[in-house]
C-alpha cells in the first residue's frame, strides 16, 4: 500500500509540470547531509537542506546543484533510483549502497529552455527502507528571458 502511495505522489508530480534549478554555471555548492534512517534504526524527521533555492537564471540555461546524502541509521541502505518529475531535469546518485554513516552525492541537473518565471522541480530519492521509501528534493528558481540579466 506504501508503495502504492509513492508512485501516486510521483505520478501526480509529473502531471503537475515543470520547474527549474541553477547551481550556478559549473559551480556545484555543497550542503550539509541530508539524513536517511533505514528502520532499525531512530527515524529522525529532518527537513533541513533538501530545496534549494537557485536564484535568477536565464531561459535555457542548464544548471546543475548536488544533495549531499547520510546513511544515518544502522544498517545498510540501499538507493534503489531516483525519479524526476518532468524530462526536463535528469538526477543519479553516485552511490547507490551506503553503510551506517556513509555519504553520497544526489547530482542533479536541470535545462530551463521553454520555462520562465518562479518554478520548481521535484526529485525523487527511492531506497529499499520500506519506512523511509522516498525522500523528495526540491529545487527553486527564477528563469528570466535571455535579454533580461
Amino acid at each position: 500500500m506504501r508503495g502504492i502511495m509513492i508512485y501516486i505522489l510521483v505520478f501526480s508530480s509529473l502531471l503537475s509540470g515543470c520547474a527549474a534549478l541553477n547551481g550556478g554555471a559549473g559551480k556545484i555548492p555543497v550542503q550539509r547531509a541530508v539524513p536517511f534512517v533505514p528502520a532499525g534504526g531512530a527515524q529522525q524527521e529532518r527537513e533541513d537542506n533538501v530545496s534549494y533555492d537557485c536564484g535568477r537564471i536565464q531561459a535555457g540555461e542548464v544548471v546543475e546543484h548536488s544533495f549531499l546524502l547520510r546513511n544515518e541509521g544502522k544498517k545498510k541502505l540501499t538507493i534503489t533510483g531516483t525519479v524526476a518529475s518532468c524530462g526536463c531535469t535528469s538526477s543519479s546518485v553516485r552511490k547507490s549502497a551506503l553503510v551506517p554513516g556513509e555519504e553520497t552525492f544526489l547530482d542533479v541537473k536541470f535545462d530551463s529552455k521553454g520555462f520562465s518565471g518562479t518554478v520548481a522541480q521535484f526529485v525523487y530519492v527511492n531506497t529499499d527502507d520500506i519506512d523511509n521509501q522516498a525522500r523528495k528534493f526540491i529545487i527553486k528558481a527564477v528563469v528570466v528571458p535571455r535579454d533580461v540579466k
